[in-house]
């Protein structure tokens, strides 16, 4: 090589050298970065608003154990394709302004593609129109007014309906016991209104009379003046929708009274377990309709439920609530595993198709996104306890 060539060579190795350097700032060159860890799979959110504090929250205390126990089951079996279901709890107060508010921000904040609730008829009339308009799916547990799904194709309610509650308890009062002077004792909201007024049709169309009807507001503590006015007029029957807190006085109340309990009969609070305890034995003789029979030997899917909570929460009986919410937990569950995707109109399509086992029965819809598969069993407190007095009926059976 002569020296022009030795020259030109050494002067590229140089360049490249500068180059080099430059380029890694005259450090060593750094390991390769690890691969980043894989991230977990999203959540999928679900919102619920029920009333958490006041007069309702030991109702929504059972809707959301029930409803939690069906999501916690999902989540440990895998979730959805290995994404967990997240809920988001918002407390509406049992207040329609309340719930209307809680539903915006579940859907605008927390982007959730379902909601359990509200549980009052006054605030689920209010919020509908809410998720109607986002287009997300919205279960119901309670919110009984016969109303509220009516032309709302994402609302679908897994309770009873006033109609599916009243009728056949009252026709088996008033028919199968011979209970035809009746005198009626309800909470004057959208719910006992409701059931005032279905009542009353029946008894009036099975034969019966209608002795006197007498209205109180929700956390009314005194019954007296009501309870001596039914009472003047000797009835055989008293139909009284309450919830547990009231049903508790009206029980004490009517005791102290000289009243038998064994004329009362009703929904809501009286199927509940708690009411022994809240009514230190007074119920002692009351009747319920109720849609849930924890123990049925024929519903391996309510002895389940009744199991579970027994051992998760031991003083808190299996009651009609966790029924009720359970068996929303079961419809979102499913639907989540059958909908093309998560958006609102396939989520809506995939419960509108429920039909699967549940606590009470097949859940399963009509038209109007109200579950039929729903019994009436015929109850009556015995020595402390719910006690099952006659066989649950089914007014519809699924197609």
């Amino acid at each position: 090589m002569n020296s022009h060539a030795r020259k030109v060579t050494l002067s590229l190795l140089v360049i490249y050298m500068v180059f080099a350097l430059a380029g890694c700032g005259g450090q060593p060159a750094k390991p390769a970065e690890p691969a980043e860890a894989p991230k977990a799979a999203e959540s999928i959110p679900v919102g619920v608003v029920l009333p958490m504090t006041g007069a309702n929250a030991y109702i929504s205390r059972d809707h959301l154990n029930g409803f939690k126990l069906a999501i916690d089951e999902a989540n440990a079996a895998g979730g959805i394709s290995g994404r967990k279901i997240e809920l988001f709890i918002e407390d509406d107060r049992s207040t329609p302004s309340e719930s209307v508010s809680c539903t915006r921000k579940l859907i605008t904040q927390h982007k959730v593609v379902a909601i359990l609730g509200p549980f009052n008829s006054s605030c689920a009339l209010a919020a509908r129109d809410v998720t109607k308009e986002a287009n997300v799916p919205q279960l119901l547990v309670g919110a009984s007014t016969d109303s509220v799904v009516v032309g709302y194709p994402n609302v679908f309610r897994l309770g009873s309906n006033n109609t599916l509650q009243t009728i056949p308890f009252v026709e088996w009062l008033v028919v199968e016991k011979g209970k035809k002077n009746v005198a009626v004792l309800y909470e004057n909201t959208d719910w006992g209104r409701g059931l005032c007024e279905m009542s009353e049709k029946v008894v009036l169309d099975k034969g019966g009379k209608i002795l006197v009807k007498e209205n109180y507001n929700p956390g009314t503590v005194d019954f007296s003046s009501a309870l001596t006015k039914i009472k003047a007029t000797k009835p055989d029957l008293i139909i009284c929708p309450a919830l547990v807190t009231e049903a508790a006085i009206i029980s004490r109340q009517a005791k102290e009274l000289g009243m038998p309990r064994s004329l009362f009969a009703g929904w809501g609070g009286w199927s509940q377990g708690g009411l022994s305890e809240l009514a230190g034995g007074a119920e002692e003789g009351a009747l319920a309709g109720d849609t849930f029979y924890p123990d049925d030997p024929d519903n391996p899917v309510a002895r389940h439920v009744a199991g579970k909570i027994r051992e998760l929460y031991p003083d808190n009986p299996p009651c009609v609530f966790h029924g009720q919410a359970y068996a929303a937990g079961l419809t979102l569950v499913d639907a989540l595993k059958r909908t093309k995707s998560l958006d609102g109109a396939d989520m809506i399509k995939a419960i509108a198709e429920t039909k699967i086992p549940g606590p009470a029965g097949t859940i399963w819809f009509d038209a109007e996104g109200q579950n039929l598969g729903i019994p009436l069993v015929p109850m009556a407190w015995q020595g402390g306890k719910l006690t099952v007095i006659d066989k649950p009926y089914y007014a519809h059976k699924p197609n």
